[in-house]
């Protein structure tokens, strides 16, 4: 790149780091307010909230990657066209290249790094985001259990007992009763504890050394098993959905499982490098103004069309889930359709028809 190119290679990526700091505060203060509200309730033990915040941030930067790079290459060109520095730039014989080749190279450099985001990093993250949860629940499960009493569990169909908690999460002497494939259960054991699982929904009671009774008593089905360990399970209210439990997972385990469902989420992920890209090719024919017309203009028209880009998407992505092939077909109309929308505003397909017309 010459000077004049790495010059906007520069200031792009600056503006974009400033805008993506700051839009990365916004969030992790509300973010940061819906754990410590979670803490003050006593659904989460206080000392998750930091690690919880860690995560969170790691969730937030498949997001934050591609509008900050693009808002950044923004109000770089439009500084440029305010001062009529690019005028200067024109004159001097630097052209359209000047601009979009820093652009692209700014685009490819975030590209990757969503991608990366997108497919390893946030599903990784959000995943131990529900782990922490199920974990800190459990662990104020155990502590607000009461000794000696009968009570349900936050399932609604699972009546525990105990007599002692030894180590907050430690339970002595327990006797739980639940309805297991519609029968009734009834477990007895001396020791036990809560237990999160981060492949599976829900979280276990895991008990230790007792017995196990199902059915009604002498009747023909019932059943009286001894066991050195045995995991109840039970669902939680806050916990994530099935259809949000893909969310979680790696991005490997989607590719061919032929679950609609999941090629929605592997092509939602896939989406994060090519909107990336594809805006940072879009920012410089909307940055382009008139000299001293003011630096911020075009903003408000940037940011409409990354909020119609961007949902288009999701909506498409969702309809996979109804229509695999419609669906897909969607998305690529919808990527096709703003790389012309690119090429035109750009003045390439023009260029293209006077070069190769008779």
């Amino acid at each position: 790149m010459h000077t004049f190119e790495r010059y906007l290679f520069k200031d792009a990526i600056a503006s974009a780091v400033s805008i993506m700091l700051v839009l990365f505060g916004i969030l992790l203060v509300v973010r940061f307010a819906t754990f410590l509200g979670d803490a003050a309730t006593g659904k989460l033990p206080a000392r998750f909230v930091v690690t919880l915040m860690v995560y969170g941030s790691l969730e937030l930067l498949s997001i934050l990657l591609p509008i900050s790079m693009f808002l950044g290459i923004m109000l770089t060109l439009g500084r440029l066209y305010f001062t009529s520095e690019m005028i200067a730039a024109t004159a001097c014989g630097f052209g359209s290249r000047a601009v979009y080749v820093p652009a692209l190279c700014s685009g490819l450099l975030v590209a990757m790094l969503a991608g990366i985001c997108a497919t390893q990093l946030t599903p990784w993250s959000a995943l131990k985001i529900n782990l922490l949860r199920q974990q800190g629940a459990s662990l104020v499960q155990a502590e607000v259990l009461p000794q000696g009493e009968f009570r349900y569990l936050e399932d609604g169909i699972t009546v525990i007992y105990m007599e002692d908690v030894i180590d907050k999460d430690q339970l002595t002497n327990i006797f739980a009763s639940s309805l297991v494939n519609g029968k009734r259960v009834i477990l007895t054991a001396h020791a036990g504890r809560f237990f999160s699982d981060e492949t599976e929904a829900g979280r276990y009671l895991i008990l230790n050394d007792g017995w196990r009774y199902q059915g009604q008593t002498h009747s023909l089905d019932s059943q009286i098993i001894t066991f050195g360990e045995h995991r109840l399970h039970f669902q939680l209210e806050h916990e994530v959905k099935t259809s949000q439990r893909r969310k979680l997972r790696a991005t490997r385990t989607l590719w061919g499982t032929g679950d609609s469902r999941d090629q929605a989420e592997l092509i939602n992920r896939l989406s994060a490098p090519i909107i990336a890209m594809l805006l940072a090719a879009l920012a410089p024919s909307i940055a382009r103004t008139a000299p001293r017309s003011g630096r911020y203009n075009n903003l408000l028209p940037a940011i409409a069309v990354y909020l119609v880009y961007t949902n288009l998407i999701n909506a498409a992505s969702s309809y996979i889930e109804e229509n695999p092939l419609r669906g897909i077909i969607s998305v690529f109309v919808i990527h096709g359709s703003m790389l012309l929308y690119i090429l035109s505003s750009s003045g390439c397909i023009p260029a293209l028809k006077r070069r190769f017309s008779p």
